[in-house]
C-alpha cells in the first residue's frame, strides 16, 4: 500500500485528540457534535471547530489501514458530521450542497443503520416528497418519529431557517 502524503496515520490522529482508539474518538466526536449542533453553532466551514477538525483527519486516514471495527467507527464519525452538515446546508439555503451531504451520508451510513432521518432528508432534498411520506410511514420507528414529522414539516414550510421561524412567532 502506497499512502499519499496527505494521509495520516491512525496513531497520529488517536495522539492529536488524546484518546486511546477510534471508538473514544467517535465518543469525543459526539460530546463536542451535540452541544454546537442544539445552540446553533454547528458550521461546517469553521475550521476551528474540534468536530471539522476530527471530521478533516478521517478524511486523510486511508480505510485500507483500518481494521473492521475501527473502520465502522470511521464510517459511523463521518456519517454523523454528514448528516448534520444536510441540515446547516438546508439552513443556509444551499439545497445542492445539502444533496452532496446527503449522498455522501447515506453511502456511509450502511444499510441496517438505526437513524432513518438521514433517508428521509435526502428524499427532501431532491423534492421526493411523496417517497419521502412513505418512508415517514414504512421505514421510521419509535423514537424517531417526532422527529421525521418536524422534518417533513420543516420542508412544507420551505425550509425555513431558524432565524426565520423565530420572526414568526
Amino acid at each position: 500500500m502506497t499512502m499519499n502524503t496527505d494521509d495520516e496515520s491512525l496513531d497520529d490522529i488517536l495522539r492529536r485528540f488524546r484518546v486511546r482508539d477510534m471508538f473514544a474518538l467517535h465518543r469525543l466526536y459526539v460530546q463536542r457534535d451535540q452541544p454546537v449542533f442544539k445552540s446553533g453553532r454547528w458550521d461546517y466551514e469553521n475550521r476551528w471547530l474540534v468536530i471539522n477538525k476530527i471530521k478533516s483527519a478521517l478524511e486523510c486516514l486511508p480505510d485500507e489501514c483500518l481494521n473492521v471495527r475501527d473502520l465502522a467507527w470511521k464510517r459511523e464519525t463521518l456519517w454523523f458530521w454528514h448528516h448534520h452538515a444536510i441540515s446547516i446546508a438546508i439552513n443556509r439555503g444551499d439545497i445542492a450542497l445539502a444533496r452532496v451531504f446527503a449522498d455522501k451520508a447515506l453511502r456511509l451510513q450502511g444499510r441496517d443503520h438505526p437513524n432513518k432521518i438521514t433517508r428521509l432528508l435526502w428524499h427532501l432534498v431532491y423534492g421526493r416528497v411523496r417517497q419521502a411520506k412513505r418512508w415517514l410511514r414504512n421505514g421510521v420507528k419509535r423514537p424517531e418519529i417526532g422527529t421525521a414529522k418536524a422534518v417533513l414539516g420543516w420542508y412544507e414550510n420551505g425550509w425555513l431557517s431558524v432565524e426565520e421561524r423565530k420572526g414568526d412567532r
